[in-house]
């Protein structure tokens, strides 16, 4: 006995659903609907049942997602490039958070979308069936089947008292669900279409914003591109000056140069202030050069950082007769102006914070035993007897 298939057309989502919940008890058995946006009463009505496969697509999906955030960013924080920033430690849990929680929904959706494309039959060739012409986009249709030809008619005429604008009669040879006419893109198609649409607008948008040598580039407000510095030991403050009458406090601006004359001047003239010693002042400074100092000079000082292992100069160690014979002021001047491969921490440090920094650098000089001088360094001068 031929089945025979029925294509019918309703006004409005109210109605399609009423025929569809009917439908049983007339002898229809409904197979597929179509309408412009998801129908949820829809689901049971044409048998349609929640995907296993897809939840737990996207549940492996968001567990792959948090773990392989999570490992690669203790991977290359704690692992590959082990910095100290801002005094956290170095697999910082919290500050992975954000990162892994756009990796899990990240994963979890595409998994889902590819399970999705792969369970739909995407790449498999289906037979092709002309169906009849239907505006899928606004319209509310129903394929149904009837059991006997004889019944076709029955089943039109049930149809149109339910509510159809129109009822199409569909071929003998008709699949059950033909997702591969008119009504519906195929998913393959629809991937063409969108990868294609997609370069379209990346060569339009490149060829919008193609450089052109001749047109010169145009900044906004292109004196505010750069901002200079700011010196703190410098004479753009000193000319500045206090207004008349008014009485010091803190630290006063001084007429230093980022040159080694400057710094002998300093190392005369700058001594430790009374104020830096206390044991606040000692815990900080060792926070402070695990985040400034560490990645270049090592944990104790040695010139033995993180930074040497990636290609950088390594710098002279702290705990050389040389480094120890340095008066405070002179390490001060170098800790706000810098010296050959080392730049200036003034923006980075405050002044009491560069106090504290030498403070610990003392430390470690009395703790430690002395280290030997770089290689290829001039030998120190032997000690000149009196005679």
């Amino acid at each position: 006995m031929s089945r025979a298939g029925l294509l019918a057309t309703f006004a409005n989502e109210r109605a399609l659903v009423a025929a569809a919940r009917e439908a049983q008890a007339a002898g229809i058995t409904v197979v597929d609907a179509y309408t412009p946006y998801p129908v949820q009463a829809l689901y049971e009505r044409i048998g349609a049942e929640p995907s296993p496969v897809l939840a737990r697509a996207c549940a492996a999906g968001a567990v792959a997602g948090a773990l392989g955030a999570t490992a690669f960013q203790v991977w290359t924080s704690a692992v590959d490039w082990p910095l100290n920033v801002g005094g956290k430690p170095l697999p910082a849990w919290l500050a992975y958070v954000p990162v892994t929680f756009e990796a899990t929904v990240l994963c979890a959706a595409v998994a889902t979308f590819v399970t999705f494309l792969a369970v739909s039959g995407l790449g498999r060739r289906q037979p092709r069936t002309r169906l009849p012409r239907v505006v899928s986009d606004d319209g509310f249709v129903l394929q149904v089947v009837a059991s006997a030809d004889a019944s076709r008619e029955r089943a039109v005429a049930w149809l149109r008292t339910a509510g159809a604008l129109r009822v199409d009669v569909l071929p003998d040879d008709t699949p059950a669900a033909a997702h591969r006419g008119p009504l519906d893109v195929a998913p393959r198609r629809a991937l063409l279409r969108g990868a294609a649409a997609v370069a379209l607008a990346s060569a339009v948008s490149w060829w919008a914003v193609r450089p052109d040598a001749s047109r010169p580039n145009l900044v906004y407000a292109p004196d505010m591109a750069i901002s200079p510095a700011a010196r703190t030991y410098g004479p753009a403050l000193a000319t500045l000056g206090p207004p008349a009458g008014a009485v010091s406090r803190g630290d006063l601006p001084l007429r230093y140069e980022a040159t080694e004359a400057d710094a002998q001047r300093a190392a005369a003239e700058l001594t430790m202030p009374p104020r830096v010693g206390t044991p606040y002042d000692r815990r900080w400074a060792e926070t402070a050069f695990a985040d400034f100092c560490l990645p270049c000079h090592g944990r104790e000082g040695h010139g033995d950082g993180i930074t040497i292992k990636r290609g950088f100069q390594p710098p002279p160690s702290l705990l050389t007769q040389h480094a120890r014979d340095m008066k405070d002021g002179q390490m001060f001047h170098v800790l706000t102006y810098g010296q050959k491969l080392m730049p200036p921490h003034t923006a980075q440090l405050s002044v009491d914070d560069r106090w504290r920094l030498i403070l610990h650098v003392r430390g470690l000089q009395r703790r430690l035993p002395v280290d030997p001088p770089p290689f290829g360094s001039a030998p120190p001068a032997p000690p000149t007897v009196p005679q």
